[in-house]
C-alpha cells in the first residue's frame, strides 16, 4: 500500500494534510490539533471512502510517520 501526505496549513490550532492511497490525486484532508494533540480524517480520499479499516490504516501511517517525524512538509508512506 501507497500514501502521499502532503502539508496544505499550518494555524495555531492546528495541521491540515492533504492525503491518498494508491494515488496522486490527494482528495483526502487529515487534520491534527495541536491541542489536543489528535488526528482526525475530515474528508476521506476516494480509495478510503466506505472502508473504516483503510481509514483507521490511514490515520495510523499518518500518526507514525508523519507527526512522529515531525510534520514534514511531504511523506510518502509505502508498505509491503
Amino acid at each position: 500500500m501507497r500514501w502521499i501526505f502532503k502539508l496544505i496549513e499550518e494555524t495555531e490550532e492546528k495541521y491540515v494534510y492533504g492525503y491518498a492511497r494508491e494515488s496522486d490525486e490527494m482528495d483526502g484532508v487529515i487534520e491534527f490539533s495541536k491541542k489536543q494533540r489528535i488526528a482526525a480524517i475530515v474528508t476521506p480520499c476516494t480509495k478510503d471512502k466506505g472502508s473504516e479499516w483503510c481509514s483507521r490504516k490511514a490515520i495510523d501511517k499518518f500518526v507514525i510517520c508523519v507527526v512522529g517525524e515531525g510534520f514534514p512538509t511531504t511523506r510518502r508512506v509505502i508498505t509491503g
